[in-house]
């Protein structure tokens, strides 16, 4: 003879379990874009995202996006709707990637920046509120003395001149997808250094008290650093080191100067 208190535990087990699957119930989906990120069929795309929502509508999990080739470019780790875990992109325009982890929409901790190769470019460490509070570019770093402004003979130059240093921007400077609303317009200040062989270090973007996108700082690093060799500062005759300022506008149409 069937127990009765057995019966009821079984019931309430099934019940219970039913009722979790039920609020932990994910649907994942693919949904395909074109370059303008405007929903598209899959007979003519640029990127494919694939992504999981809850019962509540909430991304979980990781959203990836892939170009049409299959490359994954971006990927997104979301906790109820929120930004959080890993992220990863591949920017294939410039031929790198930042990876590193987000919490609630934060880039918080070590955040690493590799060239297409896998060679290491930069190092990032953001605190809990996602400003930077240190940074290591490999290999721009040296034991040398920097010589202040008004001791020079000659400042540091882009050879060739602010000519030249327009066309590399024009050439080489991009606008981060998702970085500004439309309408917004955004500096950022950086100083570096010029170090005697022309090579440059010590990047570090001013703090002027404004909310600045870190993805806008990585990218004025990444251009300044693409620039190759300048022509260094000089002081009775001889090549020293000196710190350079930079100022690069953003908007959210693209565009950029250098004041």
């Amino acid at each position: 003879m069937r127990n009765p208190l057995n019966t009821s535990i079984l019931c309430y087990l099934l019940f219970f379990i039913s009722i979790s699957a039920f609020g932990q119930k994910t649907i994942t989906d693919t949904t395909f874009y074109d370059v303008s990120m405007a929903e598209v069929t899959s007979d003519n795309y640029a990127f494919r995202v694939i992504a999981s929502r809850d019962r509540k509508d909430r991304l979980v999990g990781k959203k990836l996006v892939y170009d049409n080739s299959g490359l994954l470019i971006e990927s997104i780790s979301y906790r109820k709707g929120e930004k959080t875990g890993d992220y990863y992109k591949f920017d294939t325009v410039t031929q790198t990637s930042r990876e590193g982890f987000l919490s609630e929409g934060n880039r918080t901790g070590k955040w690493e920046m590799k060239n297409a190769d896998g060679s290491a470019l930069a190092t990032v460490t953001y605190n809990d509120n996602g400003r930077i509070i240190d940074h290591s570019y490999i290999a721009y770093k040296k034991d040398e003395e920097i010589v202040e402004s008004h001791l020079l003979t000659t400042q540091a130059t882009y050879r060739g001149g602010m000519q030249n240093w327009n066309q590399h921007l024009l050439k080489n400077l991009t606008m981060p997808r998702g970085a500004l609303p439309a309408g917004k317009r955004v500096a950022v200040l950086t100083q570096f250094t010029v170090w005697q062989d022309g090579t440059l270090g010590n990047l570090e973007t001013l703090d002027r008290g404004e909310k600045i996108p870190s993805a806008l700082i990585d990218e004025a690093h990444r251009v300044i650093l693409a620039s190759g060799q300048w022509i260094p500062a000089i002081k009775d005759d001889k090549p020293v080191a000196s710190n350079q300022l930079i100022r690069i506008v953003f908007q959210n149409a693209g565009t950029f100067r250098k004041n």
